[in-house]
């Protein structure tokens, strides 16, 4: 997890089933899909050629001409040169639906574009989308805390800690009627921003503002699915006494539910762009002790088995004693991990393997949240099986009480900038210029079972590039991550990378190049200052979750190829907001 001064899973590979539903309000046409990716057959028509879940035929989904765009941004240390590059793609994302482009009958775009969304297309050309003239934008971070441990206190005012879920908006940069978002209104309906270039400067210095001084376990999928979702997201969590006392939920979080009516509109397209170099933490509160694996304290060392068979019945944490029908393992006699053994730094991965529990909510969660319209709150992966407990998915709710039918699960999409090599999801090897690799190529390929393996079921990713470990996995140095450091693993405190990328300025601070940096460390000069390049781990969550969304899921890198000329088509995030145009183009109005 990441270090901050003092540091720190089995899903479908198929496509969402989507649900087919009337034309919605403030929609002006419908389009046709069935499974998980569509081409353009002409008249605002789009068809599949993928297997899908959805199954017997097509799905009428509405198209819509307003969007509600939330930005989930990773706040931890080593993210403000992240945070730099997406912010420099705010222009292209806010022009782009501002004053879409004019193309041809082949969606390429065509030669002299107009300046504003009110001209007309040249001859011969449409927009590829109607310009969109209603949009909310807002920024979530990943730091909910630690869920009850003794560590990233709320009470350190330098840090920020814990978020909870809120809306941020940092810089003391205004506002849509003070409600912490931004609002896109060209056409002055509801007092909103009227002029793009001061949307862009907004959000660019919002974005700039989240900052990286926030909780070093990050919650980012978490903090999605509570201001999004979380029917009853709780006010704080109450702990008794003793180091791994159970912690209790309590109370309700009003301003997350406030701000989720406010921000969220039923007839909109749903957007959630995430920015994050590490994998995600969300620690399941649903087991009242779970927390305590977070403590600074070590923790309990699992059976011997685990290393290499988690799922094995003799998988068992030394901490609960050896299960019925399983002899008692030599290596609990000694219960807990070293602190050598153990670093807070990295309580978030292979649980399971090295701790004998998982302790974090199912990656099905996040699929279940963000694609269902029926929820089981009381179950952590929230599934709808049928219980008396499932309500509505407040995402697929009119919350506004205005009456409009509530938003089709088709109109919900997932951008995942995380840890990820881009030659690997980019068309062309090595060129993320011609544009990232679609959910139905990257099911063809293989990607998901070769980059991502499935978390949920403790299946590794079949390439080492992905693989989670501090040890050596025989990645070479010719490799997107600088190839494999000689950590010591006798006192494992850090990953070995997924990708690295160069910085457009060295870091003379230091950074990650501090003394006593390793000294084949690809980010740093020699071993030393400056550091040269940033880093991200592999984000196997986050992917996984994607994968589960199917075409609604935009894989992209937080790892890009160019960061100084910004006059290519690679530079920056400039494909992933391409990408994320091709994705929503059919269900945009024409």
């Amino acid at each position: 997890m990441k270090r901050s001064g003092w540091g720190f899973q089995r899903l479908r590979s198929t496509a969402l089933t989507l649900v087919a539903v009337g034309a919605v309000a403030g929609c002006s046409s419908t389009i046709i899909v069935d499974g998980p990716t569509g081409g353009t057959t002409g008249s605002g028509a789009s068809t599949t050629t993928g297997s899908g879940a959805g199954g017997s035929g097509p799905v009428a989904h509405p198209t819509v001409d307003k969007i509600d765009l939330l930005l989930a941004l990773d706040n931890s240390s080593s993210m403000a040169d992240k945070q730099q590059i997406l912010a420099a793609a705010v222009p292209d994302l806010i022009h782009g639906l501002a004053n879409p482009r004019c193309v041809d009958a082949t969606f390429k775009p065509v030669s002299g574009q107009p300046s504003g969304s009110t001209e007309p297309c040249p001859s011969g050309s449409h927009r590829e989308f109607q310009p969109i003239l209603d949009i909310n934008i807002g920024i979530v971070d990943s730091s909910l805390g630690a869920d009850g441990s003794d560590q990233c206190n709320e009470a350190d005012m330098t840090r920020n800690n814990d978020d909870h879920g809120h809306l941020v908006a940092r810089g003391q940069v205004p506002t849509y009627q003070n409600l912490g978002f931004l609002a896109w209104d060209p056409e002055n309906k509801r007092g909103g921003i009227t002029d793009s270039m001061t949307l862009v400067q907004r959000l660019t210095d919002m974005v700039i503002a989240t900052n990286q001084v926030g909780c070093g376990y990050e919650h980012q999928l978490e903090s999605v699915v509570r201001f999004l979702v979380d029917p009853n997201p709780y006010a704080s969590l109450d702990k008794g006494s003793g180091g791994i006392a159970p912690v209790t939920p309590s109370g309700t979080d009003q301003t997350v539910l406030q701000q989720r009516a406010q921000f969220l509109r039923p007839d909109s397209l749903v957007a959630v762009v995430m920015l994050t170099d590490e994998n995600d933490c969300s620690i399941d509160i649903t087991g009242p002790q779970n927390y305590a694996v977070l403590n600074a304290a070590p923790w309990f060392r699992s059976s011997s088995v685990c290393a290499t068979n988690p799922d094995d019945a003799c998988c068992y944490s030394c901490g609960l004693g050896a299960p019925s029908g399983c002899s008692d393992d030599p290596v609990c006699g000694t219960p807990k991990l070293s602190a050598a053994e153990d670093s807070v730094n990295l309580r978030c991965f292979h649980q399971k393997q090295r701790y004998g529990m998982d302790f974090l909510y199912p990656v099905q969660r996040y699929v279940t949240a963000l694609s269902s319209p029926r929820i089981d709150p009381t179950r952590p992966d929230l599934r709808d099986v049928g219980a008396s407990t499932t309500i509505d998915n407040p995402l697929f709710t009119d919350l506004s009480g205005s009456g409009i039918p509530p938003r089709d699960p088709g109109l919900v999409f997932f951008v995942g900038i995380v840890g990820v090599p881009s030659q690997v999801i980019s068309h062309g090897p090595m060129d993320a210029a011609q544009g990232l690799l679609s959910f139905d190529q990257l099911m063809q390929n293989g990607f998901f079972p070769a980059y991502v393996g499935d978390p949920d079921q403790h299946v590794e990713p079949t390439a080492p590039i992905m693989v989670e470990d501090f040890h050596k996995r025989g990645v070479g140095p010719g490799e997107p991550n600088g190839g494999d450091r000689s950590i010591d693993t006798n006192a494992p405190g850090d990953l070995q990378y997924a990708c690295i990328f160069d910085l457009s300025t060295p870091n003379p601070m230091g950074g990650d190049c501090k003394t006593g940096t390793e000294a084949d460390n690809p980010l740093c000069t020699a071993g030393a200052e400056p550091q040269v390049k940033a880093k991200a781990y592999p984000g196997l969550r986050e992917l996984s979750v994607l994968q589960g969304l199917g075409a609604q899921g935009i894989t992209a890198s937080i790892c890009p190829t160019n960061v100084t000329n910004p006059q290519k088509a690679d530079y920056g995030y400039r494909p992933v907001v391409e990408a994320f145009f091709q994705a929503v183009r059919p269900r945009l109005a024409k």
